[in-house]
């Protein structure tokens, strides 16, 4: 039986959240940060709201229909959202707390929910279901209980934090736990709405609301849970409101340690790094931070960012005196003097001299500058030589040095980075993947009937029925309704009419005494001349103007012939007699099967005159009877250039409505019947006409949602790859203040960064060829076996 999955908004949204967060819990596991443990707390918090997600999504979708399992593994996973989320604060504002035994105990509601879950596998399975339930309204309320009590202690936690920290004048971090502290109380605020919306599902509707009413809340809990993650993957570590207290000093040696701080600032360069910090600087020199804090607000009475763009502004300002840093650029001096951005680098010169690098550079060749630059030593001039020395090769460079260059060390920072890189041709090829694999479908379904000359004036007749109030759709029409139209209506250029015939048996003469024998075939219509000239084919054997003008004669497709007759030519087989049940016909032409995507699928085209011409065989299929309607009965019309659809349709609905009046013995009211002209292109997407009774009709609504779908997997991977290359871009600052002190352009960076996404992109895609057919036959029971036919052998995949 086919899987048929429906998906809502809701159901992208908790797919996309189901990515980030399994993306995040991986992050924050193998984070190296200095607070590993309340990291990893996260991410298993992270992993568990992937699970519950999940959870929902199989049941929105219908999922757990076709996968037993999922009724088995029922588990309400809120019950570990409190344990988990308080063990994370508490890491944070304790990190040097060790994990014991005894805080399993905190776990301990999961174990009847275990129980429960247990019993109701080994009872039956009804009895263990109404079992289940009436627990599972308990473990509910306990869940609830849970995470709004671990909530508050979290609460405590922080306020702890900052009642043990001894905070002196100018420390800055104060606020540095305000972030979570909000976002918790987002989480407890949503947590706390529970209560008026089962209040309101209890009350007014009496428990009748489905769990489409809380998914509205669920999205808004799960986006600040990701939130809060996702921040905290991004943001530095906290300082341990515990870890040696810093020691208060007299005035004589807080006055001694800044002129040693002084001293070694410069004398070591530390000002020079771009990614300087206080906590780093505290690590290099062997402080804590409070004590170096403490000495720079005491002493200097500066903040640290002013303390440490002293030094590179005076740093800058000597070198532009310095004539052998004239072939550098003010940027480069810049980021060789530990500024990371041009920006800062600006407004930190600007604020120090009162004027910008340029304005100063140029004053300097005027009058002395007007910086106070006492107390500090003029630093070495940096010297180039620009002699290459000796057993380097003397060769000109070209653009394709260049190019290897970059090339070169894309790969080399592919190696030093394999699990970022991995990780992004994973998430890239995982979504490209996705993208082709729903794209194919949604393409495919989208070209249907596209390819024949002049399609947009070719239509189908169709009924339109009210009666008392009730409305009917039909593709069937009454069997001499074409004769009528082609003889009184004006405006068509071709008109063919179709029946379709479901014989029991084919039977093929193989010689003079056995036959081949085809039971229940299908795709066989009555068609004449006309369909061919409407329709495009290409003839490989018989007359393309006349196969179908006489009775008794057949057009078979060239696949068809092949299974008739598969040891003759095209050419030999005309002539030869196919007999349909009873009815012999012989074989007048031979046309190419379609290979573009048809709802046209026919394979044996019976002349219409056939039957037209056999009384009994037209009294059967009710051929001549206006008061019969068959859905097998329809037809196509080609208009001539120019004509208006609504015209047509008039006169063809005046020319029924002539033709079948209503009965003078027919009591009850007659249905009010219009016939209406159905383009081509609509045919496999409207779902109120068949399409010839053997296929359905495909769901636009659908097919746009799964390439919305398909566009959004495609953006969350994209988004991903963005992230992650962001979150490394601070460990490659370094590297670009280097080549621009070098020289580098900005379009020289720009490229090296360009052909770094490019092979990361294309390794991608070049996986991503390979996983879209493997995708599209994991779910080959919910597309179509013809498209699968068809993509198959277009990509010449050996496992379809």
């Amino acid at each position: 039986m086919p899987l048929t999955l429906h998906f809502t908004f809701y159901d992208i949204a908790f797919l996309g959240a189901v990515f980030i967060s399994l993306t995040l819990s991986l992050f924050l596991w193998i984070s190296p940060k200095e607070n590993q443990s309340a990291n990893r707390w996260l991410a298993i918090l992270m992993f568990a709201v992937a699970l519950w997600i999940i959870r929902i999504l199989t049941i929105d979708v219908g999922l757990v229909t076709c996968i037993p399992l999922w009724n088995r593994l029922n588990i309400w996973l809120p019950i570990t959202f409190g344990p988990l989320i308080y063990f994370y604060v508490r890491q944070i504002t304790r990190p040097r707390y060790i994990f014991k035994r005894r805080d399993l105990l905190h776990f301990i509601p999961l174990v009847p929910e275990l129980g429960a879950q247990v019993f109701a596998a080994i009872q039956n399975i009804e009895t263990g279901n109404v079992i289940y339930n009436n627990v599972n309204s308990i473990l509910q309320l306990l869940a609830f209980l849970s995470i709004t009590v671990y909530l508050f202690l979290c609460y405590v936690q922080i306020d702890c934090f900052y009642k043990e920290k001894q905070f002196q004048a100018g420390d800055r971090y104060r606020n540095e736990l305000r972030w979570l502290d909000r976002s918790l109380a987002g989480v407890l605020i949503l947590w706390l709405l529970w209560i008026p919306f089962t209040a309101v599902n209890y009350f007014y509707y009496r428990y009748e609301l489905s769990i489409h009413y809380y998914y509205s809340l669920y999205l808004l809990l799960i986006s600040i849970i990701i939130w809060i993650a996702g921040k905290n993957h991004l943001k530095a570590e906290i300082i341990d409101a515990n870890d040696h207290q810093a020691k208060p000093l007299l005035p004589a040696d807080l006055k001694q340690k800044g002129s040693w701080l002084k001293m070694e600032v410069k004398e070591k360069g530390y000002y020079r790094d771009a990614e300087l910090s206080l906590s780093s600087l505290a690590e290099k020199l062997g402080l804590h931070t409070h004590e170096l804090s403490r000495i720079i607000n005491t002493v200097f009475k500066k903040s640290f960012n002013d303390f440490i763009n002293e030094y590179r502004v005076r740093e800058v300002a000597l070198k532009m005196q310095d004539s052998s840093y004239d072939h550098i650029t003010l940027l480069g001096l810049a980021y060789g003097s530990g500024f990371n951005s041009q920006s800062s680098f600006h407004r930190v010169f600007k604020q120090f001299t009162s004027k910008t690098p340029l304005e100063y550079k140029n004053h300097l060749q005027k009058v002395m500058p007007t910086y106070n630059l006492g107390g500090f030593s003029q630093p070495m001039p940096l010297i180039l030589n620009h002699v290459s020395p000796s057993g380097w090769p003397r060769e000109t460079l070209t653009g394709s040095h260049m190019i290897k260059n970059y090339f070169k060390i894309a790969f080399r920072g592919f190696r030093r980075h394999k699990l970022f890189t991995l990780i992004n041709i994973v998430g890239l090829s995982i979504g490209i993947s996705a993208f082709l694999a729903i794209y194919f479908i949604v393409h495919y379904d989208f070209t249907f009937d596209k390819f024949h000359k002049d399609s947009d004036r070719i239509y189908r007749v169709v009924m339109n029925m009210s009666f008392q109030g009730h409305k009917n759709y039909s593709s069937g029409v009454p069997g001499p309704l074409a004769e009528a139209i082609k003889s009184q209506a004006t405006g068509i250029e071709n008109i063919t009419p179709l029946y379709t015939l479901w014989p029991h048996f084919v039977y093929i003469d193989k010689d003079k005494n056995t036959q081949k024998r085809f039971k229940d075939p299908d795709r066989i219509t009555l068609a004449d001349q006309q369909y061919f000239k409407i329709f495009n084919y290409v003839w490989l054997a018989g007359s393309s103007q006349h196969a179908l003008d006489a009775p008794g004669q057949v057009v078979l497709t060239s696949q068809q012939a092949r299974l008739y007759f598969p040891s003759l030519s095209y050419h030999e087989m005309i002539g030869k007699v196919v007999t349909y049940d009873t009815l012999k016909i012989t074989i007048s032409g031979i046309v190419e099967t379609f290979t573009k995507n048809s709802d046209f699928i026919f394979h044996d085209f019976i002349s219409f005159s056939t039957v037209t011409t056999n009384r009994h065989l037209a009294d059967d299929l009710h051929i001549n009877n206006w008061g019969r309607i068959s859905s097998a009965s329809e037809i196509f019309i080609k208009l001539a250039p120019g004509v208006p659809v609504p015209g047509v349709a008039k006169q063809i609905t005046t020319i029924f409505r002539k033709n079948n009046l209503p009965r003078a013995e027919q009591k009850m009211p007659a249905p009010i019947i219009d016939l209406a002209l159905q383009p081509l292109d609509d045919i496999h997407f409207n779902s109120d006409y068949n399409i010839f009774n053997f296929s359905s009709p495909a769901s636009k609504t659908a097919l746009y949602g799964l390439l919305a779908s398909a566009i959004f997997l495609l953006l969350l991977a994209c988004i991903n790859y963005v992230n992650l290359t962001t979150a490394q871009a601070a460990q490659r600052a370094k590297e670009i203040g280097i080549r621009k002190t070098l020289g580098s352009s900005r379009m020289q960076l720009v490229i090296q960064f360009l052909s770094e996404t490019f092979f990361i992109t294309f390794f991608a895609v070049c996986i991503s060829v390979l996983l879209a057919p493997i995708i599209l036959k994991m779910f080959a029971d919910v597309i179509s076996p013809i498209f699968m036919q068809i993509f198959c052998s277009r990509m010449s995949y050996s496992s379809c």
